[in-house]
């Protein structure tokens, strides 16, 4: 009778081991799969921060070659002329320029916000990794009992 109760008590005890390693494993490649989604939109944030880095760069490489044109203006009606010009697309280049900051601060959160996301599921993964194995071990050590007895 106690034979039969512990051989019903290991298959049972087997039976929800398998059932927790088959949810284990669900959880795994969802896991995995979050985490390709995630590294996806971590290398797209990283290219709109490249391309849009580059943009800032040419802004400002134009506000500059804008502002050292305004300087070289000959007469001074075209001096006003001209200055006025460079004025107003100046002004445009700093609003592009902030408009771009703007975004790229935005994108900036975005990844930062990834980072955070790709770690916790790192994170996770290792802890449903370190309760798998520590059930496995407390179930080895229930069946060397078991077998013991």
């Amino acid at each position: 009778m106690a034979l039969e109760n512990s051989e019903n008590v290991v298959e049972n005890l087997q039976a929800e081991i398998r059932r927790m390693e088959a949810l284990y494993e669900a959880q795994k490649v969802e896991l995995k799969r979050k985490e390709e989604s995630m590294q996806k939109k971590w290398i797209e944030a990283q290219e709109e921060c490249s391309f849009l880095k580059v943009g800032n760069l040419e802004l400002q490489a134009t506000n500059g070659k804008l502002i050292e044109e305004s300087k070289t203006f000959q007469t001074n009606d075209e001096l006003r002329m001209q200055n006025l010009e460079l004025h107003c697309q100046c002004t445009v280049l700093d609003s592009k320029l902030g408009e771009s900051q703007i975004v790229f601060s935005g994108m900036l959160k975005l990844v930062e916000e990834l980072e955070c996301k790709f770690t916790s599921m790192l994170e996770e993964i290792a802890l449903k990794e370190k309760i798998r194995c520590k059930r496995k071990i407390l179930f080895n050590k229930r069946m060397k009992s078991t077998r013991t007895r």
